[in-house]
């Protein structure tokens, strides 16, 4: 009866399901899209969006990133190309219907990029379903990029420094020349904020390789005057202060010399990044006839015109760039076994091991690398010294100290794995290599993309074969250097024997590759060496050259814990740039350039150190000084940094200069949570 009485129910249910009363039923919630922000959002996109990419036909090149793709074709005429790019739409159509997807043809963008050596450009239109989208004869957008049919990037460019002058305005907000935030959070937000607007993409429209030095310069020219405003907004500075000057004080490398420095260190990117993204002209050069009639590429002019980044310097043995993969262990691998302790816990556990007899003691290697002279050298050897390998890894100009840490790591093991001497008994055991860095067992904990990632991928590989084949456990431990143990003192030597190899010398461990890293360590080191020969060569800061000599990121300490109104007041002092009369007469702002004393000409070292009529003033200063050991001259007053304060406040006690009349003694000395000098 009871389940008559169900059936009856369900029935009734069915019906009332079936009429034709609205009733609402509730679905449990499908979250869909995409979640904004998340680290797998652009992996998820990647996935929908793959069809799309891969799938729009032959002659067709595409790329995408999240809800922005691009169809690229080539063609012997704006007709070829317009016909292609008709049928990659329509496959894109027809993907949209199947990926619950719709474009918007209001937002569909056309460009031709046109050899004008062959033939003119003719804005030939192409025509969709429903809709006709028009060839630009300006410049079009694409994933920041303002991309022009001659591909001159000039719209580029200006929209960059007007973006930037914009964000310079933001930042008059946050101070001025007696009030606001200091010197430091100012260069910090400009290097951080401005400088990524202003340079983005310069890789693409910046080359001073295929340019003559003219066209560089007016090319450089406007973001010469967007860090010229920076670099008086920062520290209050007079507009007509020297740009170098500003740059020497700031230690901010002038413009050009960093958008040179960025388009290397993009090469330099491209060329060690994962092989299947180098591009094509980057690994073979190609007939001068077609360079001729297209010209180089921005990223093929670093690799084989002379004087490229990536050209190889001369009597250098390495030839082969190194290739970075995204990651070299897949995710669900355990990482090998890596111990890092303090130095005293480090020497007792290797005495330990050291002292177990030996059917408990595991098999003991040292490994260490080693930069000599410029040179470069790996080495590993078993303990006691039975066996040993060394390679030499070439010059600081293609190797590193740290890649050669990893490629001793990657000798021990490979010395352990291949041996088939008596001295690999104790392996069974287990496997210990001591090492003195830190740095490279760290990347062997999380293996990540540094350069030297060939010695890392070597040294899992080895790890995992050992593990396999033989099953033996590899340890890796830190030990401290230099502390009297004797594997460790007999291997530094032979690593320093490695480097100090003669090039060329017959060894089979010897693996010469091109290492990012010294890469951009010269490239950087190249554009301190240009700063510094622009310096010396500069004649309009005559007052900074004879505090600063050469660039140095030292001068930021002068600068460093000082209220806004106080780094005005010595930045005017040192530069000369400042509202006396001296100055203000040079630049036809006063009729006279003599002090009231009329004993000399009001100049910095005049009020300073000479005129009588401050002599109160001076007094107080000299007084002030000789508490803090500093003695009353020009050299002290303007680069001591017990004097700092004590200078601007005299300055502003004598009450010549009218911008600062008007300070709160509180927006004067050193910032808040600063100490006192």
């Amino acid at each position: 009866k009871k389940k008559k009485k169900k059936k009856k129910k369900k029935k009734k249910k069915f019906k009332k399901f079936e009429c034709r009363k609205a009733h609402p039923i509730r679905f449990r919630h499908t979250p869909t899209g995409i979640p904004q922000g998340s680290p797998i959002s652009p992996i998820l996109y990647l996935v929908y969006n793959a069809d799309l990419i891969e799938n729009c036909g032959n002659g067709v090149t595409s790329s995408g990133w999240v809800d922005d793709a691009c169809f690229m074709v080539k063609g012997d005429s704006e007709r070829e190309t317009t016909r292609k790019l008709r049928l990659a739409c329509q496959k894109a159509d027809q993907w949209a219907k199947t990926h619950a997807s719709v474009f918007d043809p209001k937002k569909y963008a056309l460009v031709h990029f046109v050899n004008t050596k062959e033939v003119d450009p003719e804005y030939t239109a192409l025509n969709l379903q429903g809709h006709t989208v028009t060839a630009t004869r300006t410049a079009e957008r694409y994933l920041g990029y303002w991309l022009d049919p001659s591909l001159d990037f000039q719209h580029h460019r200006e929209t960059a420094v007007a973006k930037a002058g914009v964000s310079l305005q933001a930042l008059r907000s946050l101070a001025g020349s007696t009030w606001g935030s200091s010197l430091a959070a100012m260069r910090r937000i400009y290097q951080a904020v401005i400088i990524p607007q202003l340079l983005f993409g310069v890789s693409a429209w910046y080359q001073p390789m295929l340019a003559n030095k003219v066209k560089t310069r007016t090319i450089g020219q406007p973001f010469v005057a967007i860090q010229k405003r920076a670099a008086c907004l920062i520290s209050g500075a007079f507009r007509t202060t020297a740009a170098e000057a500003l740059n020497i004080e700031l230690h901010l490398p002038p413009i050009t010399i960093t958008m040179n420095r960025i388009v290397k260190e993009t090469a330099l990117r491209l060329r060690t990044g994962p092989a299947f993204a180098v591009p094509p002209t980057m690994l073979r050069r190609r007939p001068v006839d077609e360079r001729e009639w297209s010209g180089w590429s921005p990223m093929e002019a670093q690799a084989w015109k002379t004087g490229g980044c990536l050209t190889t310097p001369p009597e250098t043995l390495a030839r082969d760039w190194e290739s970075r993969k995204a990651f070299v262990q897949a995710p669900w691998q355990a990482p090998p076994e890596v111990t890092i302790e303090d130095r005293e816990t480090a020497m007792n556990h290797h005495n330990k091991t050291l002292l177990k007899n030996s059917q408990e003691r595991p098999l003991i290697l040292y490994t260490d690398g080693s930069g000599i002279e410029g040179k470069i050298g790996a080495a590993a050897i078993v303990n006691p010294e039975k066996e040993y390998a060394h390679s030499q890894m070439g010059d600081e100009e293609t190797s590193t100290v740290y890649a050669a840490e990893l490629r001793a790591i990657e000798m021990a093991l490979a010395l352990a794995l291949q041996s088939t001497e008596p001295w690999t008994a104790p392996a069974k055991n287990g496997l210990v290599i001591f090492t003195d860095s830190q740095a490279a067992l760290k990347a062997l904990r999380r293996p990540r993309m540094p350069s030297g990632q060939a010695y890392l991928a070597g040294c899992l590989d080895l790890i995992q074969r050992l593990a396999c084949t033989r099953g033996t456990q590899t340890e890796l431990r830190w030990i401290p250097a230099h502390q009297g143990v004797t594997g460790n003192e007999i291997v530094d030597r032979h690593a320093k024997e490695a480097a100090q190899e003669p090039k060329g010398s017959q060894n089979p461990h010897n693996r010469n590759i091109r290492l990012a890293a010294a890469a951009k360590r010269r490239i950087r080191g190249e554009a301190k060496i240009e700063w510094e020969k622009l310096w010396t060569s500069e004649k309009t800061s005559r007052p900074t050259k004879r505090l600063i000599e050469v660039p140095t990121r030292k001068t930021l300490a002068y600068w460093s814990g000082l209220r806004k109104a106080t780094t005005s007041i010595l930045m005017q002092l040192r530069t000369g740039r400042i509202g006396l009369r001296a100055y203000l007469n040079r630049i036809n702002r006063r009729d006279s350039a003599r002090c009231d004393c009329d004993l000399g000409n009001q100049t910095v070292n005049h009020i300073l150190l000479e005129c009588p009529l401050l002599q109160n003033e001076r007094k107080w200063m000299r007084n002030a000084l000789s508490d803090r050991g500093v003695a009353l001259r020009r050299d002290n007053l303007l680069e001591r940094l017990e004097a700092r304060t004590i200078v601007a406040e005299f300055v502003v006690r004598t009450g010549l200069l009218d911008q600062f009349q008007a300070v709160d003694p509180v927006a004067l000395g050193m910032g808040e949570g600063d100490e006192t000098e």
